[in-house]
């Protein structure tokens, strides 16, 4: 009986080991989520400066203003996941995005 307290209890409560391992994944984790953000990021980058190009190149049309609108809602929004997944920080509900339609 006593076994099999002590393996109920050793699911409970993880390992000197698991607890590594549980910070590893977390970190692990982490670098996937900064990685991703960057590429996410680098993509916004790409696509302002298409638009740039456009606007130098006297091109004005409807979706170009619309993915000019997209492009600001993806900005504030890679921000909030910064600062809350990243960073930890409670985001205040009047900055909190609850529709893509209406940033």
């Amino acid at each position: 009986m006593e076994a099999a307290q002590e393996e109920r209890q050793g699911a409970v409560r993880p390992g000197a080991d698991e607890e590594a391992r549980d910070r590893g994944e977390l970190e692990t984790a982490r670098d996937e989520r900064e990685a991703h953000l960057a590429t996410c990021k680098s993509e916004a980058a790409l696509v302002e400066k298409t638009i740039r190009g456009l606007r130098v190149a006297g091109v004005d049309c409807r979706e170009i203003r619309e993915v000019e609108r997209f492009l600001g809602f993806a900005n504030i929004l890679s921000d909030r996941i910064r600062r809350r997944i990243l960073e930890g920080e409670k985001i205040p509900h009047e900055e909190k995005i609850f529709s893509k339609c209406e940033p």
